[in-house]
């Protein structure tokens, strides 16, 4: 745009056109205009008159056309198919701007476009047109988005008229189509005029010489013909401005009022003489980058206000047209004296806001259309009538067929839960267990937090309201024995917080703070941060007794802990800028309107979309003025700019913090700054969800959990055909930890003081039975107001009234508080919680959470399969002279060699689409393999009456070899035992494979009705159409009647297993052959006997159990039989039986190969102690390694986090959490794993011990075994280290414990003297048993150690815990004097004198100019 302008200019110049033709009448014209507005700003009078006069007599006729984008999309397409483009000599233009529209509608690739649209009437008609892109293949033509539309709106009649473009529901601005009649006129007065003689004679040399540009221009001339340029720029500016407002309908229609004059006037003499009635304020205020310190403009150097002055006051030419230029980006004008803003110290903020202004035209204008932005031009003449052109791009009209980023999903921002916990026991011998209810939780200190987020422009009165809060919730803390510490966070450019304060013994300091005054920009996302890092860092308080208190106008373009901001371009009047300020909101999108949620949800997703696709590119520290390098000036709707990344980011710090269950409060806070970019106070109110907050509202939320007329309804556990839990008595209810008195009528028990009833009580409970199963529930009421600092507890029992009777077997896992969130024996189905808040609002239901309860039915002989275990090892070295041990753990062990054993045992049934899949895990593993350096052999067996393998082979070197085992095709019977046998056995005979690292893959249908090595079936007789005695898949129904599966598979086998006990091998014989007769057992007796079927399954589960037993992780898998065997469902349900129930697939198993644990899995390792005789003290921790390569560590607090480059809390693959408890029994630690670990790149954790209390008497003390594995009871390093296993799949498995290594000292006197203390001495070389037995008997490791108290942990001494430093924050010194964001400086007379006369010395400056062109 600013080349074509360029060369428009220099066509200008070409045709010589004199600009000295007409000077003196026009500057004589232009000081009475001068004289006209001095007269209006001092007097405030003339204003109404000349609006009444413009509103009487201008004739303003209003004509919308309206587009869709697809249609308009289409015909360029159309037009560039087509191929024709707009010739120059298609248009004849006259009048002043003919030169601007022959340079618009210059030869070239200039197509006109034929789109349908719709229009409200004839008064204008419209043409379009569209300079496109050379492309080679113009049939194909795609939109690239920088293609130029031209809409030309042409006005035939004798009336002034006024239209827009609609499309899709943007507008662009209204633009005004003078009549061709004063088109005509400016022609005529150009011919017309008197020329002086002097300035004639120049005028009438020879042609040659001026179009030559000959000596008789001089460079004096040229200088005179810019400044007049120049001139008539500034002054069309001032005026193009007025005339724009007064194009909005609304304002018009507030100026009728105001007149109480009606438009009926066709008049056009007046028309030209338009003042608007008082600059608006959002006009104002979107001249200034911060508006939010306009008072600070007071001290402005006067010269920069007389600028300002004398540009909107500029006079203007009678000869003026009627169609201004929008000051729209990209096409977006401003005056010369903005469009370079000048050098400044950052730390003047008056010389800040002058450089980062931006002049807009017509926004002040608001209905309910987002802005089309583009150029428009004035009125020119076009044959016998008149027309106008507004310019724009292809992707401002959104038309482009490029890619355009789609916008992100953003997260709603979540509302914190109500604090409450339940508790179960586990069930007694009589099948009970006690359940509590608690609100708040039962574990929660009685501590809050409370951090106040204030904006710099936060009002006094907003202040005293805050500290009134916090005056009551200082009384109720005394009252009731609670904590409560304050932390304020100010921010400007940056964030300034305190420490936390006391608000029982530093409320004055408290104050202090919030009163800070302090001033100089607006980083909302530093200030959010802040408040959150103080609420993140107080481990002590529970996450849901923390509050985070936002006041801000939301009118933030800073972002960044230091101060940063977006080098975003946007052009002004033909000069590229890229200062940051909140004008680069309305520079972007057109307006300052509010937005609604959903709008707000789309805006924030499109922003989060640029800055994923930008990046941190244009990203720098903040400074006031134009910012390099920048985003493309044009192309500025493409890229976040510094209010959307500063606004994005806040709502971002914002989600975390909600996120955290923190009590999260959003203010929107009233300042004139905010009237004037009302998205800011818009984005407060979207992050509080549409509410309006009141510090009542936040001192009731920190004082109570719910408040009356809150219920719960509790339902029993219960699950049809499974189990049916009963509500058996309702125990207690205390507050505050003091029980209430207890009064029962029928089902509804009262809770109160002594004198509880029916009538006065504070809490009820009403028990409905309905039919003791699915419906029995309670009602739990609330009848006063629940303190968050007075826990309330309901206590009642439930018994599980229909227990499993099957000897031996477990029912169901532990979990006291529902926390694991197992599947199983639910004490109660739900207990839903529907909250009343204090401003007696109805909440959103919340559930609690679910217990678990066990148990275990004496007896029974069945063994369970077991699941393979992890490959695991821990370490520890003789403790050294200062009492030291390093300690490893590993994952897989670190003694094993990185070689597996993977043994397929696979059915003759097994179909190709399994053996493919197979084969495809085994190439993946391939690769695998060869990535790490590992070996893995495969062995397979094919079964049908016996077993068939060739023997291990390499992965690696023998993949073709095993592809064919894999694909052989046999035939002939089922002997699934035979085929779990041979794979066990060669799992068995591979001694240099850890156990660990063996797979048996099993894959049959389950069909199976013979036995052993050698086909062996039971000569088992029965009665069919004649007395039968042959083996085969039908002999489950000959002997159970159906084809169906047992219910109970654990309780059948144990039942077959009781008869072979007794039947033994007596009616065994070969498969094949025919039976001895005396071998066949009694036809009539059937029943009693154990036939081929039960036996092979039977000797297939002891065989799959026991490879199980030895630590092969085994699989089972079901394949469907082909044809009529898949009538016989007890064989694929076997199969699932061998399985535990899961779904098995080889993309399971090959993770289960390849990674030993997975994300999520947990180990909680507890130092050695025992109560009276040792005591081991976590140290510090030494390095961790991924496959022997040790990773980075970063230390916070007792945090450790380890991985690639710079790990921190959001970036780490692995974590370590110390707990230093009591430093006895309790100290532990929790090693976090946040990625797969891999079984051929073992992962190895080292730290260190300390024995801290070494025996003084002389003797040896423990034996040393440096990896458990010798089982000594002795110097454990070590309670107990226990794995938390989760799998590729995230199934959570039974905790498993690592060995637990032993260590040994000497203790000699050697020649001390008498009655010293001797100095033990360790003694690495010693394995001996211990002389006194002191440290001997450790077995008992005390209670177990918990993480439920947080304590600060090591660093290099043990017994000091280090506390992490917070650094002091640097004392701000608050600039005197300067205003606050929202306010407002006035013009006062002075002002306005100082205006006239610099307008007069402008005036003299021009005829002193004139006179040197004479």
């Amino acid at each position: 745009m600013i080349r074509r302008e360029a060369k428009r200019m220099k066509k200008a110049k070409k045709k010589g056109k004199s600009y000295s033709q007409g000077w003196f009448e026009r500057q004589s014209r232009r000081f009475m205009s001068v004289l006209l507005c001095s007269s209006m700003l001092s007097t405030s009078v003339a204003n109404t008159a000349a609006f009444a006069a413009a509103t009487s007599e201008g004739g303003d006729e209003r004509q919308e056309f309206s587009l869709e984008k697809e249609v308009l999309r289409q015909a360029i397409r159309d037009a560039a198919k087509k191929g024709k483009t707009v010739k120059e000599d298609a248009f004849t233009f006259s009048g002043d701007e003919e030169e601007t529209y022959e340079g618009l509608f210059e030869e070239g690739n200039l197509y006109e476009l034929h789109p349908d649209f719709e229009k409200k009437n004839d008064r204008l008609t419209l043409k379009m047109y569209a300079r496109l892109e050379d492309e080679e293949d113009m049939d194909q033509y795609t939109i690239s988005g920088n293609e130029e539309i031209i809409f030309l709106m042409t006005n035939s009649s004798s009336k002034e008229r006024t239209g827009r473009i609609l499309v899709d529901g943007r507008a662009s601005a209204w633009m005004t189509v003078a009549p061709f009649g004063e088109v005509k006129k400016q022609v005529e007065l150009e011919t017309e005029e008197a020329v002086p003689a002097e300035i004639e004679n120049e005028v009438k040399e020879p042609e040659s010489a001026v179009s030559a540009g000959s000596e008789d221009i001089t460079e004096e001339d040229t200088a005179l013909e810019d400044d007049v340029k120049e001139q008539e720029n500034a002054s069309d500016t001032g005026k193009n401005q007025i005339k724009e407002e007064t194009s909005d309908p609304e304002k018009q229609d507030e100026t009728e009022q105001k007149a109480q004059e009606p438009n009926t006037g066709d008049s056009e003499d007046t028309s030209d003489i338009k003042e608007e009635p008082e600059a608006a304020d959002d006009k104002k205020d979107l001249s200034e980058p911060d508006s939010e310190n306009e008072n600070e403009k007071a001290d402005m150097d006067a010269s920069d206000a007389d600028t300002s002055d004398s540009e909107n006051d500029s006079a203007q030419d009678e000869d003026s047209v009627q169609v201004s230029r929008s000051a729209h980006f990209s096409m977006f004008l401003t005056s010369a004296a903005m469009a370079s803003p000048p050098d400044a110290e950052e730390e003047d903020e008056n010389d800040e806001n002058e450089k980062n202004k931006a002049i807009v035209g017509d926004e002040a204008e608001e209905d309910n259309f987002e802005r089309i932005l583009g150029d428009s031009y004035e009125t020119v003449g076009i044959k016998n009538a008149s027309a106008a052109a507004f310019v724009t791009s292809a992707m401002e009209l959104g038309l482009t067929d490029v890619a355009v980023l789609s916008a992100v999903e953003v997260e709603e921002i979540p509302h914190w839960q109500i604090s409450k916990s339940k508790k179960a026991t586990n069930l007694d011998e009589n099948f009970e267990s006690q359940v509590t209810l608690s609100l708040p939780s039962a574990e929660e200190k009685l501590e809050n937090d409370i951090v106040f987020v204030l904006d710099k422009s936060t009002s006094v009165q907003l202040e005293n309201e805050a500290l009134e809060m916090l005056k009551e919730l200082q009384a109720q803390a005394k009252e009731n024995g609670a904590k409560v510490k304050v932390g304020v966070v100010i921010f400007n450019k940056e964030a300034h917080k305190s420490d936390f304060m006391d608000l029982g013994t530093q409320y004055d300091a408290i104050a202090a703070a919030i009163r800070e005054n302090i001033s100089s920009g607006t980083n909302l996302s530093a200030g959010i941060l802040a408040g959150k890092k103080m609420l993140d860092e107080d481990t002590q308080v529970a996450a849901g007794r923390k509050s985070l208190v936002l006041l801000s106008d939301g009118i933030t373009y800073i972002f960044g802990e230091k101060p940063t901001a977006v080098a975003w371009g946007f052009e002004n009047d033909g000069s590229e800028h890229s200062w940051a300020g909140p004008d680069n909101w309305i520079l972007k999108y057109g307006n300052n309107k509010a937005l609604s949620e959903d709008e707000w949800n789309e805006r924030l997703g499109t922003i989060k979309a640029q800055m994923d696709a930008q990046g941190d590119e244009f990203d720098h520290s903040y400074e006031p003025g134009d910012l390099t390098p920048c985003t493309p000036p044009d192309e500025g709707k493409k890229y976040a700019n510094s209010v959307d990344k500063a606004l994005y980011l806040s709502y971002e710090a914002y989600l975390e913090a909600a996120k955290e269950q923190y009590h999260c409060y959003a203010m929107p806070i009233g300042s004139s700054a905010g009237e004037s970019y009302p998205w800011g106070p818009s984005f407060v109110k979207y992050l509080a969800d549409g509410k309006t907050v009141s510090f009542e509202d936040i001192k009731n939320d920190i004082l109570y959990a719910v408040d009356r007329d809150s219920t719960v309804e509790d339902y029993m556990g219960w699950v049809k055909d499974d189990y049916n839990f009963d509500l058996k008595s309702i125990d207690r209810l205390t507050v505050g930890g003091r029980e209430l008195s207890k009064w029962k009528d029928g089902n509804t028990v009262y809770f109160g003081n002594e004198d509880v009833n029916a009538a006065q009580y504070r809490f009820k409970v009403e028990y409905d039975p309905s039919d003791k199963e699915g419906g029995e529930h309670f009602i739990w009421t609330m009848n006063e107001a629940v303190k968050n600092n007075e826990p309330v507890q309901l206590t009642y029992t439930v018994k599980l009234v229909n227990p499993k009777n099957n000897p031996g077997e477990s029912y169901g896992r532990y979990d006291e508080d529902g926390s694991e969130e197992y599947d199983g024996l639910y004490t109660n189905q739900k207990a839903v919680l529907h909250p009343v808040g204090s401003d007696q609002e109805k909440g959103k239901t919340e559930v609690f959470s679910k217990p678990t309860v066990s148990y275990t039915i004496p007896g029974g002989e069945l063994p369970t399969i077991p699941e393979g275990g992890t490959s695991k090892s821990k370490t520890a070295e003789q403790l050294d002279e200062n009492f030291k041990s390093q300690v490893a753990l590993s994952l897989p062990s670190a003694e094993e060699q990185l070689v597996s054993d993977v043994v397929l045992v696979l059915d003759k049934s097994t179909s190709t689409g399994l053996k493919e899949q197979a084969l495809e895990m085994l190439q993946n593993l391939k690769k695998e393999v060869q990535e790490k350096g590992a070996k893995v052999k495969v062995g397979v067996v094919l079964f049908n009456k016996e077993a068939h393998t060739d023997g291990f082979m390499d992965l690696e070197t023998q993949y073709e070899a095993i592809e064919a085992a894999i694909c052989q095709e046999i035939k002939s019977g089922t002997n699934l035992h035979a085929g779990i046998l041979a794979g066990k056995s060669m799992l068995d005979q591979d001694t240099g494979v850890a156990d660990e690292r063996k797979t048996l893959v099993v894959v049959s249908d389950g069909i199976t009705y013979m036995f052993n090595e050698n086909p062996t079936a039971v000569a088992w007789g029965f009665m069919a159409d004649s007395p039968k005695h042959f083996a085969g898949p039908d002999n489950w129904k000959s002997k159970y009647g159906n084809n169906q599966a047992p219910t109970d598979w654990n309780a059948w086998l144990t039942g077959i297993g009781a008869r072979l006990s007794e039947q033994k091998d007596t009616h065994d014989y070969p498969y094949g052959t025919e039976p001895d007769a005396s071998l066949i057992t009694p036809v009539e007796k059937a029943g009693n006997y154990v036939n081929s079927i039960d036996k092979a399954l039977y000797l297939s589960y002891e065989a799959y159990a026991q490879a199980a037993s030895e630590g092969y992780h085994c699989y089972a898998m079901p394949i469907t039989p082909p044809g009529t065997a898949s009538n016989y469902e007890w064989g694929m349900n076997f199969m699932r039986y061998l399985a535990n129930g899961k779904q098995v697939s080889f993309d399971s198993i090959e993770n289960d190969i390849l990674y030993a644990v997975d994300k999520g899995s947990v180990v909680k390792d507890y130092m050695g102690y025992v109560k009276e005789d040792y005591n081991f003290d976590f140290d510090h921790l030494d390095q961790l390694t991924v496959g022997g390569k040790a990773l980075s560590m970063y230390q916070e607090g007792n945090t450790w986090y380890f991985g690639d480059g710079e790990p921190g809390p959001q970036n780490y693959r692995f974590k370590v959490v110390y707990d230093a408890g009591n430093k006895a029994e309790t100290e532990m630690f929790t090693w976090y794993i946040n990625e797969p670990v891999s079984n051929f790149a073992p992962v190895q954790l080292t730290y260190t011990v300390k024995l801290i209390n070494p025996k003084t008497a002389d003797g040896t003390y423990g034996k040393y075994d440096r990896d458990g594995s010798q089982h000594y009871e002795g110097l454990y390093t070590n309670q107990e280290a226990v794995l938390y296993p989760v799998d590729s799949r995230g199934n959570e498995y039974r905790p498993e414990e690592f060995p637990k290594p032993t260590v040994s000292y000497v203790v000699e006197h050697g020649s001390q003297e008498p009655g010293s203390d001797p100095t033990p001495t360790p003694n690495p070389g010693n394995n001996g048993g211990g002389s006194h037995g002191g440290h001997g008997g450790g077995s008992s490791s005390g209670s177990k150690k918990s993480s439920t108290t947080t304590a600060s942990g090591p660093a290099a001494q043990p017994t000091e815990p280090v506390t992490p430093v917070v650094p002091e924050p640097q004392p701000v010194v608050p600039a005197e004097g300067l205003p606050k964001t929202g306010d407002t400086d006035r013009m006062d007379v002075p002002m306005a004198l100082l205006a006239i006369g610099m307008m007069a010395a402008a005036y003299v400056l021009m005829t002193g100019r004139k006179k040197t062109e004479e």
